[in-house]
């Protein structure tokens, strides 16, 4: 995941292509707002997610809460969780 000085930010994996806009939130916060994906039902899609950094990892924590988890498909038998935390971990390249 690419963060930029502009205020935009980029992410590239084998399943999806995604990027977007992001600004501080807090002092531990980043709101990010995806702007173009692959997947097209995420377009438009806004969190915030804690952020937490050590010299050698980046971890972003998304809490979704029962009104956020609207935006995911309900199961096969017509439920879905109420809450869900999503925990990104990006190492560093060298």
């Amino acid at each position: 995941m690419d963060f930029r000085r502009d205020g935009t930010w980029s992410l590239s994996s084998s399943t999806n292509a995604s990027s977007g806009s992001y600004r501080l939130v807090g002092e531990d916060s980043l709101e990010t707002t995806i702007l173009k994906s692959d997947v097209s039902s995420q377009v438009g899609w806004t969190s915030v997610k804690k952020v937490s950094v050590d010299e050698e990892h980046l971890q972003l924590i998304t809490t979704y809460d029962e009104k956020g988890m609207e935006a995911f498909a309900k199961r096969t038998n017509g439920t879905r969780p109420t809450a869900m935390d999503v925990t990104s971990t990006f190492e560093k390249i060298r």
